[in-house]
C-alpha cells in the first residue's frame, strides 16, 4: 500500500532532467553529455532519497558507498541503456516496489503479446493477444511461466521483471520456458512487435515520446483491463477487485449490495495494492469489530493503523 507522497515526489523531482537525455537509446553510445546527465539523475535520487524515503536507515545500506559506486560505473558505461540500468538499480537495491527510477520515453514502444500474474509464488499467464508472435508459437492462458530469459518468476520479483523488460531494457524477444496445465514443458522463442512513435517532445511528468491521442488509448486500454467487475449468481455476490483504487464511498456503495446477499466472494488475485483509506473501508464493512490492520511507518513517527467496524 502506498499511503507517503515523498516517494512519489522521488519520480517527480526527475522528470524535467530526464526529457533533457536522448530519447533513442538502446545501443547508442553514451556522449559526456549523456554521462553529464545521468549524474545529474543519480545526484537528483540521492539527494531525495536522503530528504524524503521513510526509512532513515534505507534498509540498511550504505548510502554514500552505493552512490559511488554508481558513479563510478557511470564513466565506464557503454551505452545509454547501460547508463539509465544503473540509475535505475540504485533504487532497486532498497527493494522496494514503489520507489523506482522512470527512464526518459522511448520513440518506440516494445509490445510483448502476453501478460503473467502471480498467483500464489507462481506466475501464470492471464492474456495473450491475438494475433501475436505469442499466440503463434502456442503461448496460452493458463500456462505456468517458469523461466524468462533463464530468470525464474515469483510473487517476491515479478514487479522487478516487469519493471526492467518494460521501462529499462525492453527487447525484441523473450525465450520463455512453461508448462502447459497438463504438464508438459515446453521453451518458447516468442518476439516482440516494435512499434515506432511519433517523435514529440513533451515536458509534462507523462511525456514518453507519444502524443496525447497515443497516450489516452493506451490508458483506456489499461482501464478496460483493471476495471472493477461484478456479478450476482444465485445468493452469491462476486466482486473482481484489481486494486484499491475506489473512493471509500464507492466501496460502501458495492457492499450494500452485497447485503442483499447471502455470501460474498472477493476476488483480489493480481491486486495492486493502492489506496490504504479504500482498504480500511472495506474492512470496516465486513467486519463487525475494530480490526489492526497495521503498522504505519514514516520517517518521523509510527502509528497503529485501525478499520472501524461499521457495526451489522
Amino acid at each position: 500500500m502506498n499511503d507517503h507522497p515523498h516517494r512519489a515526489r522521488i519520480l517527480m523531482a526527475l522528470m524535467l532532467l530526464l526529457t533533457v537525455c536522448s530519447i533513442s537509446y538502446a545501443q547508442t553510445p553514451p556522449s559526456g553529455e549523456d554521462r553529464d546527465n545521468a549524474r545529474s539523475m543519480l545526484s537528483t535520487v540521492k539527494s531525495d532519497l536522503q530528504k524524503y524515503y521513510y526509512d532513515p536507515q534505507f534498509g540498511g545500506m550504505n548510502l554514500d558507498e552505493r552512490f559511488k559506486t554508481a558513479e563510478e560505473k557511470i564513466n565506464h558505461a557503454t551505452s545509454l541503456a547501460q547508463l539509465l540500468g544503473i540509475v535505475g538499480q540504485v533504487l532497486l537495491d532498497l527493494n522496494d516496489s514503489h520507489t523506482f527510477f522512470l527512464p526518459p520515453g522511448r520513440t518506440y514502444k516494445t509490445e510483448y503479446g502476453w501478460r503473467m500474474k502471480a498467483v500464489g509464488d507462481r506466475c501464470y499467464v492471464v492474456a495473450v493477444k491475438p494475433q501475436s508472435d505469442a499466440e503463434a508459437k502456442g503461448l496460452q492462458e493458463g500456462d505456468e511461466v517458469v523461466s524468462i530469459d533463464g530468470f525464474k518468476p515469483a510473487r517476491d520479483n515479478l514487479w522487478k521483471l516487469l519493471y526492467l523488460y518494460y521501462q529499462i531494457r525492453p527487447r525484441p524477444g523473450v525465450r520463455l520456458t512453461v508448462i502447459k496445465p497438463n504438464g508438459e514443458q515446453r521453451q518458447l522463442d516468442v518476439a516482440a512487435k516494435i512499434q515506432d512513435g511519433k517523435k514529440v517532445m513533451d515536458i509534462s511528468v507523462y511525456g514518453q515520446g507519444y502524443d496525447v491521442g497515443d497516450l489516452n488509448r493506451e490508458a483506456e486500454k489499461e482501464a478496460h483491463l483493471n476495471r472493477q467487475r461484478s456479478v450476482e449468481m444465485g445468493d452469491a455476490f462476486i466482486w473482481k477487485m484489481p486494486g484499491f483504487d475506489q473512493d471509500p464511498v464507492q466501496v460502501r456503495d458495492m457492499l450494500e449490495k452485497v447485503k442483499k446477499r447471502k455470501s460474498l466472494i472477493l476476488d483480489l488475485r493480481g491486486n495492486s495494492g493502492g489506496h490504504v483509506d479504500t482498504l480500511t473501508a472495506l474492512i470496516a464493512n465486513v467486519f463487525d469489530r475494530e480490526v489492526k490492520v497495521g503498522q504505519l511507518v514514516r520517517r518521523k513517527e509510527q502509528k497503529e493503523m485501525t478499520a472501524k467496524s461499521r457495526g451489522n
